[in-house]
């Protein structure tokens, strides 16, 4: 305790500083698991407009559904679109379940991603396996910080 004299000559008593004896809270790192979800957001909506227009609008001869296969991938990205829109944005669902999600989701994508690039020879599926990886790399990221707390 530190005595100050006040003007009134009247000692009074401030606290000096004090130790808990416990180490002050620290907040856990947000921006990887706010820029997942963002980017989620995006990815997903994205995912749902891009593989509705290629899939149901454009016809058979600029690239649309052909045949079953290409149904089911069709089907496959729209549903796996619409799962990281529940990551990003759904309610209800606590950290470490979103992250959970979000890493089955991300494998699911990479298996999307693997099938553009082998099955269809798209090479602008390449962009997209990479994005993949910055968002899989702050999926990552988010459940180290999400386990540690």
């Amino acid at each position: 305790m530190t005595v100050i004299n006040s003007p009134a000559s009247t000692p009074v008593s401030t606290p000096a500083t004090t130790h808990s004896g416990t180490a002050p809270e620290r907040r856990q790192p947000r921006a990887s698991y706010v820029t997942m979800r963002v980017l989620m957001l995006v990815i997903g909506a994205f995912g749902v407009c891009a593989a509705s227009y290629f899939g149901f609008v454009l016809d058979s001869a600029d690239g649309g559904i052909s045949n079953p296969f290409d149904l089911f991938v069709t089907l496959w990205k729209i549903g796996l679109s619409l799962v990281l829109l529940v990551v990003a944005i759904g309610p209800g669902l606590d950290r470490s379940r979103r992250i959970a999600v979000a890493r089955w989701a991300m494998g699911a994508e990479f298996v999307f991603d693997a099938i553009k690039l082998g099955y269809y020879h798209e090479s602008a599926s390449l962009v997209f396996i990479v994005i993949d990886c910055v968002l899989l790399a702050l999926v990552l990221r988010a459940g180290r910080t999400t386990s540690a707390s």
